[in-house]
């Protein structure tokens, strides 16, 4: 069963910004949690004999029905509460009616117009209110917006959001929410729709706390710039009919389009929701297609410590390093002709995750070959441009004078043994100290087998000169030793990947762990594979 956080037990959820980053994180945990349940189909009524009360002073489909349904699942039965069927707002106060209802009902959700309603229901009702929609807020919405994208990225803090359009209730409650997980938010809306100022103040403030940003733009090109996550709102919402004309006008350059989509790096997400009128707000999926899901983003694909770079060397071999030039060779042309004409699909099809050693894929996780497949397959697969360059660059200064003395057999053997070994302990990892949505973020990149390649080196050569460019405000060439520059390197890895284990909402993107695992073993089988030494440093 799982566990629920006991201060939060009959509290108000009117806002997002009433409720801090740890409360907020512990009902996102939750949710992953009882999703889980509900996908298993076990028994999870938490509330069994409780009754919602939901009243709707504004209609809606889906509020109704999640709302419904989630009582139902969770043991307790939906009243559900028309304006017509209250005496709220012809003559009863909302005092009177709370205490009223507070009698009867164990909580209320509450779908209206004004904020101020929802406020005042609270401070009188004894029992929990929910906020299912304000012309304020939509705090509910934006919870599951953030459940979203934390299932698909493994994590909140550091994801780009660009919402685009209406500064309206949906954008307010969004904003407010990605700051208290430090994320990088920005509104790219027209003047006169600009999201509420304190709102804003509010959420400017929590996102420095939380090392996060909130910006807002004009543009909607620059808002997407960068983006990991898209997101765009209706248009017209109830009771705005008759501005619909002018609505439409002025947020015309303000929808998802293809263009928008080529402008965000893969793969980027696009959440929306559609016109209640039945328009899709010319929301086009563009490079995703129609009705395809995006892969999460995969393990690696952010690549390590780009802040020193190696360009060469020193040391000299004795032959023409064929292996190393044929896997280079190999993993680009997995890239560029498997790859990028669909990457998303690619990944799904042939990327290792880890949930697939237990089964615990999330529903509507995309699995493709098995696993005894698939990690083989990773160690040939990259998630961009930057991931490949860098991991074939690490490949080509360090894997030649390896294979120099193994020999062209042992060091191919060699390297795959040390990509599985990377896997193997990223797997043990993040099945043991991460959620299960982590878990299945699919791993990919040669950086688990490159590093047991540099395991190798730093033991092979550990007075090798290497060629360092260095990024620090400036840049500069620096010549290392080869045990400085690759301590540095393992260090690094050390060093993020106990931080991932201590702040698993910050992780994913980098596979440290396979980075570790990978170089552990080359140090740990260099000998035996070993057949000479390799040659001297040139000085």
């Amino acid at each position: 069963m799982v566990e629920l956080a006991e201060h939060l037990k009959g509290r108000d959820f009117t806002r997002v910004g009433s409720w801090n980053s740890e409360e907020l994180k512990a009902v996102l945990d939750l949710g992953d949690d009882l999703k889980e349940l509900q996908r298993r189909r076990e028994p999870h009524e938490l509330l069994p004999g409780r009754m919602l009360g939901m009243i709707f002073q504004k209609p809606s489909t889906r509020t109704r029905v999640s709302f419904e349904v989630g009582i139902a699942q969770l043991g307790g039965e939906g009243l559900y509460l028309a304006a017509s069927d209250l005496q709220l707002g012809r003559g009863e106060t909302i005092k009177d009616t709370a205490n009223v209802l507070e009698r009867y009902l164990d909580a209320i959700m509450i779908r209206t117009f004004a904020q101020e309603d929802v406020e005042e229901l609270a401070e009188h009702a004894d029992v929990p209110v929910i906020n299912g929609l304000t012309d304020y807020a939509h705090p509910c919405q934006a919870l599951a917006d953030l459940m979203t994208i934390r299932e698909r990225h493994g994590r909140l803090s550091g994801v780009r959001l660009a919402y685009l359009g209406d500064g309206n209730n949906v954008c307010v409650s969004l904003m407010v929410g990605a700051a208290r997980f430090g994320m990088r938010f920005v509104a790219a809306t027209p003047q006169g729709y600009e999201p509420d100022d304190n709102a804003f103040t509010a959420a400017r403030r929590a996102a420095v706390q939380m090392g996060g940003t909130v910006e807002l733009t004009r543009d909607a090109k620059v808002a997407a710039r960068e983006a990991d996550v898209l997101y765009t709102d209706v248009w017209t919402s109830m009771g705005q009919e008759d501005e619909a004309d002018r609505r439409r006008a002025d947020l015309a350059g303000y929808a998802i389009t293809e263009e928008l989509l080529h402008r965000a790096p893969l793969p980027a997400r696009s959440l929306r929701r559609g016109d209640h009128r039945g328009r899709a707000l010319r929301a086009a999926v563009g490079r995703l297609g129609p009705g395809r899901e995006p892969a999460p983003l995969p393990e690696g694909a952010d690549g390590a410590d780009h802040s020193l770079i190696p360009i060469h060397d020193n040391v000299p071999t004795r032959s023409f390093p064929l292996v190393t030039v044929l896997l280079i060779a190999a993993n680009v042309a997995v890239w560029v002709f498997y790859q990028l004409p669909d990457l998303n699909g690619s990944v799904r099809e042939l990327a290792f995750q880890p949930c697939e050693i237990d089964s615990s894929c999330p529903a509507g996780t995309a699995v493709g070959e098995g696993w005894l497949v698939t990690a083989f397959t990773s160690m040939f697969m990259h998630g961009s441009w930057l991931h490949i360059g860098g991991n074939m660059l690490f490949l080509w200064i360090f894997g030649n004078n390896v294979e120099d003395a193994m020999g062209k057999v042992r060091f191919f053997v060699f390297y795959i043994l040390s990509g599985l070994a990377a896997t193997a302990l990223q797997t043990v990892v993040t099945l043991t100290a991460a959620s299960h949505f982590a878990a299945a973020i699919p791993n990919l990149g040669a950086s688990g087998a490159i590093s047991g390649v540099l395991g190798a080196y730093l033991l092979l050569l550990p007075n090798a000169k290497v060629r360092v460019l260095v990024f620090f405000f400036f840049i500069l060439f620096w010549e290392l030793p080869a045990f400085l520059f690759l301590g540095f390197w393992f260090l690094f890895q050390l060093w993020d990947g106990g931080f991932a284990l201590l702040h698993p909402e910050a992780g994913g993107g980098v596979a440290f762990f396979a980075h570790i695992g990978g170089f552990v073993f080359g140090m740990a089988t260099v000998y035996l594979f070993s057949v000479r030494r390799p040659l001297p440093p040139t000085y």
